[in-house]
């Protein structure tokens, strides 16, 4: 049943407005976001769909489809509840417009979003941009992108007490097909990469492999740390972003002395994926799988080695995918890549590999099994444009 037909069932009246926003994922520096660096990003053909109808009083209805759940929600202020979990998103996005001095009548909405796999990371990002650009048509407030993610991240931080990342906001937004994203959060501009990766798979890959870190990430966000790692920027006008990073060792010990050497070596991690990005972007542009590639498993030995994010199980599915098809001829250009990629509760992996490998590699996974026990789940993903008004 079409949201349309579902939205006029359930409220009595046709949506003034369907948008639809595509999930994302991050491929190297998501973690980098609090030092104002760069994000690498793919919108993915896996969209949410929000439709929108105005109310003749001031109360919010919301409907999620395919989990059969309604929540209601009183009239402005809005207010946080743990109970309304996924509703919470629709009232971010409420209570940021209301921010930035939106005025709004009561609404009905209804959210038709699939299950995914738990390698998904930006889906909450896609409802709250779908949710914000249907508002926005339906009651044709001609509001411009920028003022939409305002709102967004004002409401989300305002209500959810959440910071909402650039990059999952830019990805969902600016996203076009066969293109990455890139993401500056110093300069708050966004980049869109077209890429031709004729007869390669991208794969997300879910392992099941409990995530556990002994460290909390928040501990490196603290203002003396950004400040010492502005430090180690250094101005470059021929880079994306016209700057890089200070990698002399002795440089980087030296000035981030007071950081504690376990620290030390997650910051050095971060200034790594800051070159893996360039790195890749450069091979985007060149037309370089293999610089490209190259980027993405250096981005993986920074977060296995010094940011220490990876597993024993993580390492050993990539180095089987890696060793599949190797290029015996030139070491450093790849033919296929890899990086561990974390959900909230378990480590995952995503690999771009040639078509011709996907065979061998359901190989290794089932081998993976029988050694760690531990089930594995694969999709093939494609690349999906940004947000769009559907009806």
């Amino acid at each position: 049943m079409q949201i349309t037909e579902v939205h006029k069932k359930e409220f009595g009246c046709a949506p003034q407005a369907v948008a639809s926003a595509p999930d994302c994922f991050h491929l190297i520096g998501e973690h980098s976001w609090f030092f104002k660096d760069k994000t690498l990003s793919l919108a993915i053909d896996s969209p949410v769909l929000v439709s929108v109808s105005a109310r003749t009083d001031d109360f919010f209805y919301y409907y999620w489809l395919e989990r059969d759940e309604r929540k209601k929600t009183n009239v402005l202020p809005i207010k946080f509840k743990k109970d309304d979990k996924w509703a919470n998103l629709f009232k971010a996005v409420v209570h940021g417009l209301s921010l930035i001095d939106v005025e709004l009548p009561g609404l009905d909405f209804t959210l038709s979003a699939e299950a995914l796999s738990n390698f998904v990371l930006g889906r909450a990002n896609a409802v709250k941009v779908a949710a914000a650009y249907a508002i926005n048509e339906a009651l044709s407030l001609g509001l411009s992108a920028d003022d939409l993610i305002s709102a967004i991240s004002l409401g989300t931080r305002e209500l959810l007490r959440e910071e909402c990342l650039l990059a999952d906001m830019y990805a969902a937004i600016y996203g076009k097909k066969n293109s990455f994203v890139i993401t500056d959060y110093a300069s708050e501009k966004v980049d869109v990469l077209p890429f031709d990766f004729s007869g390669k798979s991208i794969i997300m890959i879910e392992t099941k492999v409990p995530r556990f870190v002994s460290w909390r990430e928040s501990s490196l966000h603290e203002p003396e740390y950004a400040l010492l790692m502005g430090d180690l920027k250094e101005q470059k006008q021929n880079a994306f972003g016209g700057w890089v990073y200070n990698e002399n060792v002795a440089d980087i010990h030296e000035i981030l002395a007071a950081c504690g050497e376990k620290n030390i070596r997650k910051l050095i991690a971060l200034i790594r994926e800051h070159r893996s990005v360039l790195e890749a972007r450069d091979g985007i542009l060149s037309g370089q799988f293999g610089v490209f590639a190259r980027a993405v498993n250096f981005s993986h030995e920074s977060m296995r080695d010094y940011y220490e994010i990876s597993s024993p199980e993580v390492d050993w599915i990539l180095k089987r995918i890696l060793s599949i098809s190797p290029n015996l001829s030139d070491v450093r250009n790849p033919y296929s890549c890899g990086r561990i990629s974390e959900t909230r509760d378990f480590c995952c992996v995503y690999s771009i590999l040639p078509d011709g490998d996907i065979p061998e590699m359901k190989k290794k996974f089932a081998e993976f099994e029988r050694i760690f026990g531990f089930k594995i789940r694969y999709f093939k993903i494609c690349s999906s444009d940004g947000v769009k008004i559907v009806s």
